[in-house]
């Protein structure tokens, strides 16, 4: 009895050494296969869930993704409002990079209001025009 407990653990060892050393040299001969393997989607429909979406997305969730990729595409135009909106005096917040914080939202608001223009919250054609930008 003991021979043949002896004898099953050298093969559980044996094996385990195996599958050890064969996905060591797997890693070392390509370490971007296995990353390929995982990324490989090619059966992926873009257009039904972007692969820069949170899943899962509530209606919520995806309408701020929107409204965030929607923001990162006009970069330029908001960062040129967002700096004729601080040198108004509206300069509460502090951060010129995060396109979305809320504190840019709030000194837009208090620039409508300010100008009794239809407040929304974002740089629209009344706001960019009041602003000159």
């Amino acid at each position: 009895m003991k021979k043949k407990l002896k004898y099953l653990n050298f093969v559980t060892l044996f094996c385990l050494t195996t599958i050890g050393v064969i996905f060591f040299i797997f890693l070392i001969e390509s370490p971007d296969t296995l990353y390929n393997v995982l990324d490989d989607q090619s059966g992926r429909n873009e257009r039904s869930t972007p692969r820069s979406f949170v899943l899962p997305a509530t209606p919520a969730v995806v309408e701020e993704q929107e409204r965030r990729i929607k923001l990162s595409l006009r970069k330029n135009e908001i960062e040129k409002c967002m700096l004729k909106l601080y040198d108004s005096g509206f300069d509460d917040f502090d951060d010129f990079d995060d396109l979305s914080n809320f504190k840019i939202t709030l000194s837009i608001i208090k620039y409508q209001l300010a100008q009794k223009i239809r407040v929304s919250g974002e740089f629209d054609s009344r706001t960019k025009r009041t602003l000159r930008c």
